[in-house]
């Protein structure tokens, strides 16, 4: 397998009339004459990176090649034809828009070649370059671990701040009207939801799969779905940003009143368009010959907008207005600045509910090295930092744990070594993992919990694309045959324990005599089924009510579980009141 970097488009053209169709592959050669041919042989399952072009660049993703479409075929002595390109589709697993790798960071580049990517020119396109194994394993590094960003690059909103939207164009750039903008001076595409386009509502809805679908700018003709067929300026901005390397950034928006930040998303990779929806628009007046007045043509204009879909990057702020969020948390902002409004109100407010989580971690941190050298801190300020450095990596690792259960390729051992690293999803009643997985003479739990009685706890992992997790059976949903097998595998499991208990007892102090089990399966996005996920979760609930030492349980509900138990534990104590 070869490792590859390769440069991301400049971005739609807003002059470009009539407008180009969308891409789907990308292109890995470049021809500049008959006898000038520059072919990168990218094959099939290389891994591929994207690398961001211009003042405000780095490496933005990276994935792999799912296939390799068209060979490359020079035109022979057709000198005035182009070259058939080579081209290939691409597949990224991991996006990092907003914390761009540093090409100075990846070892064995030439410096000519670091200064070509550097600039960006679209008449002076960059070639992928092939990059060694040690390049490769330092961007995964800089991956987990992101260094300190300055404006332009750096991003000082969190999700649920509430802003005017003036404050957000003066200090990222924009244009201050219409609902899908890009930005001039900082790598930032904005959508505000709300804003309108011909008298339509730029609306949202959620779908089965959790992918936000946002009604996009209405097209005037008859359109069909396909990503191939041209579309508008500021439809390219939202279906081309991550070709571009761009963040897409969703806002709430409602007139001239103050904007809430949702936070960010980044478009679906396998349909950005999920339909077409009719949109109809008045007919424009004419004026009439005989009457001298203003009448309208009986032919009304038909306009079709385009469901785009995304999916969050991090967990999204709640949907609600900017009269519905607290006042402490508006803000203002002045170039990467950012300030409460109302001081005195958010002064009487724990300080995890009024700076984000990088900025509380750093002002808990700066107190503890305030105290003098060989006092005691307080008890308090330590707590403080340790439970935001741990929600933050939990956090993390929920992000984590959402894209692996979205990707319909991912494989248990990938699930079992992040929840190996997060086992605190599964509830606050158990201890940890245990240190031996293999406690049975014939069988291996995927992840073996200790309860705080002492008992133990097995799980275990299966993937989350199951097709016939849920089935109709007689009209009604039930569980498929998969959920079947991994509950008889299961059972199989504590069989085996309780014929072994007393030597488990003796040489490793386990008790499994009461030894449970939870089955993780599934997603119900997944499901062939035409099922909406309450009916999916009803199924699985109403299997788990005739089980007595197993649970079924699918990642969307582990995932909602440990979101709540996070929100649960990030919330401030009430102060009661004196009487």
């Amino acid at each position: 397998m070869a490792y590859w970097l390769m440069a991301a488009d400049n971005g739609p053209k807003a002059y470009e009339v009539p407008p180009k169709p969308i891409p789907v592959d990308w292109e890995t050669s470049h021809c500049t004459s008959r006898d000038d041919h520059h072919v990168a042989e990218v094959a099939e399952g290389d891994a591929v990176a994207l690398v961001r072009v211009g003042r405000h660049g780095g490496v933005v993703a990276h994935g792999y090649t799912t296939a390799v479409v068209a060979d490359h075929s020079s035109g022979g002595e057709r000198f005035s034809l182009r070259c058939d390109p080579r081209r290939i589709s691409v597949r990224f697993d991991e996006t990092y828009l907003s914390a761009p790798v540093p090409l100075r960071l990846l070892p064995g580049i030439a410096t000519s070649t670091k200064a070509r990517y550097a600039r960006s020119s679209p008449h002076r396109p960059v070639p992928l370059l092939e990059i060694s194994d040690e390049a490769w394993q330092a961007l995964v590094r800089a991956v987990e671990k992101p260094g300190p960003y300055e404006w332009p690059v750096a991003w000082n909103l969190e999700p649920g701040a509430v802003v005017s939207r003036r404050d957000v164009h003066d200090t990222y750039g924009g244009q201050r009207q219409g609902a899908i903008v890009r930005c001039g001076t900082t790598p930032n595409t904005f959508v505000f939801l709300g804003a309108g386009f011909n008298g339509a509502p730029f609306a949202y809805r959620w779908a089965d799969d959790g992918a936000l679908a946002l009604v996009g700018k209405p097209e005037e003709g008859t359109l069909t779905a396909s990503t191939g067929e041209p579309v508008s300026f500021e439809n390219r901005l939202v279906l081309r940003h991550l070709r571009s390397g761009i963040p897409l950034r969703i806002f709430h928006s409602s007139g001239r009143k103050p904007v809430i930040y949702l936070g960010e998303v980044v478009v679906d990779q396998e349909r950005p368009v999920e339909d077409w929806i009719d949109v109809s628009a008045p007919p424009p007046p004419i004026l009439s010959p005989r009457r001298g007045t203003q009448e309208r043509a009986h032919e009304q204009r038909r306009f079709r907008a385009p469901l785009l879909r995304v999916h969050p990057v991090t967990e999204l702020a709640p949907f609600l207005s900017p009269e519905q969020q607290p006042r402490r948390r508006r803000q203002t902002i002045r170039l990467g600045v950012t300030r409460s409004v109302n001081d005195a109100e958010s002064a009487t407010q724990p300080l995890a509910t009024r700076l984000s989580d990088t900025e509380a971690i750093q002002h808990a941190a700066n107190r503890l090295r305030a105290v003098p050298d060989g006092a005691v801190p307080e008890l308090t300020d330590a707590a403080e930092l340790a439970d935001l450095v741990i929600r933050r990596h939990r956090t993390a690792g929920l992000g984590d744990l959402r894209r692996l259960i979205r990707d319909p390729d991912t494989r248990e051992p990938a699930i079992q070594r992040l929840l190996e690293q997060h086992t605190w999803v599964f509830g606050g009643e158990y201890m940890g993992a245990a240190a031996r997985r293999a406690l049975s003479l014939s069988d291996q739990l995927d992840i073996p919990l200790i309860r705080g009685d002492g008992t133990l706890h097995g799980v275990e992992i299966k993937r989350a694309n199951i097709p016939k997790l849920v089935v109709v059976h007689r009209g009604r949903p039930v569980v498929g045959a998969p959920v079947h097998e991994a509950v008889v595998q299961a059972m199989n499991y504590l069989r085996g324990l309780d014929e072994q208990r007393h030597t488990l007892l003796n040489e490793y102090g386990v008790d499994c005599r009461r030894a449970s089990m939870t089955v993780i399966i599934g997603n119900p996005a997944f499901v062939r089924e035409q099922l909406t996920t309450e009916e999916v979760a009803e199924a699985i609930r109403t299997y788990n009510s005739h089980l007595s030492r197993i649970k079924v349980l699918t990642y969307s509900e582990l995932l909602n579980g440990a979101h709540r138990s996070l929100r649960l534990a990030g919330a401030p104590t009430p102060v009661p009141r004196r009487r």
